[in-house]
């Protein structure tokens, strides 16, 4: 319905959801009809950038053209659009410079980019390109976890059978291992099964 009645940002969410089932020619119907909007342009066109950018660099249901891709993604960037900070910051890791990453995902994090959390939450737990903080990885795990990732609850469930002091209490942790084996995350059921028999001692 909110697509429908020209939400702007249930759009944006909507061609996120079409592109990762394999509609790209969707993905660039539902941003292009909202580009055509010049108030939508004015209020959002960050996110479009951000979108359209990703679209043009892999060609993904218009032409191949990654010069005007990475311009509207520098335009996004400029903006501050959170999924492109995020998506920066994750390019950024894979090319061995993680230290520089952190600043834009805490930024995204703060601009209240879901997946952002996880992201930073690993370079802390594995501390091989920043400094390793346990306490700091289990905090963006637990936000991560609020948000929905699947990893992040196994990962916090995982952590409690392990003993760390950070980890959630053993009630939430079950239900965190639920959680994540009803997600489909290999290894849950196991994590779960082995808090319930902590718990039934």
């Amino acid at each position: 319905l909110a697509v429908k009645n020209g939400n702007v940002m249930a759009r944006a969410y909507a061609a996120d959801i079409l592109l990762e089932r394999g509609d790209a020619e969707g993905a660039r119907k539902m941003l292009t009809d909202v580009n055509g909007d010049q108030l939508a342009q004015r209020q959002y066109h960050a996110a479009f950038n951000h979108r359209m950018g990703l679209m043009y660099e892999r060609g993904l249901g218009v032409a191949r053209d990654p010069e005007k891709g990475r311009s509207l993604r520098s335009q996004a960037y400029s903006a501050g659009d959170r999924d492109e900070l995020h998506v920066r910051g994750q390019e950024m890791i894979s090319e061995g410079r993680a230290a520089e990453a952190v600043p834009l995902l805490e930024h995204a994090i703060r601009e209240g980019q879901s997946e952002a959390p996880f992201t930073l939450a690993k370079l802390f737990d594995e501390g091989s390109a920043v400094r390793k903080s346990t306490a700091r990885a289990m905090l963006l795990y637990k936000r991560a976890a609020a948000n929905g990732n699947s990893q992040a609850k196994f990962i916090l469930a995982q952590r409690r059978h392990q003993g760390f002091e950070e980890a959630p209490p053993l009630e939430e942790a079950i239900l965190l291992a639920a959680e994540a084996q009803q997600d489909g995350v290999a290894g849950a059921a196991e994590i779960r099964a082995e808090l319930e028999k902590r718990r039934a001692l």
